[in-house]
């Protein structure tokens, strides 16, 4: 029994090919998005996690972010006070898009 059900497995796997396509029946890379309208009559677009800086440098004095949120995208919403302005989120004075980079040993971004 479990031979039958192991060939239609084999070929999804093989017909998808890893890619995943959203609004979009041939994704041309790994996650293709396109938007649904082109008229303007809706929004289109990405919404990224939004945080303020205070929480992101919470989250990185609790080791929340490591080795396996590299290159973590997400967008401050208010720069965290001067005081927990350490470590990653150092260089943070205004609103706008960020990203982790674990390992940083000059202190530069």
């Amino acid at each position: 029994m479990r031979k039958m059900y192991l060939l239609p497995i084999v070929l999804i796997g093989a017909l998808s090919y890893g890619q995943v396509g959203i609004n979009n029946v041939a994704p041309k890379i790994t996650l293709d998005v396109q938007s649904k309208t082109t008229d303007g009559s809706t929004s289109e677009g990405f919404l990224l996690p939004r945080v303020t800086g205070n929480a992101l440098h919470a989250a990185e004095a609790a080791a929340v972010y490591g080795a396996d949120q590299d290159a973590a995208l997400a967008y401050v919403t208010a720069a965290p006070d001067p005081a927990n302005r350490t470590g990653q989120v150092e260089g943070m004075d205004a609103p706008g898009f960020y990203y982790f980079v674990q390992a940083v040993t000059d202190g530069s971004r």
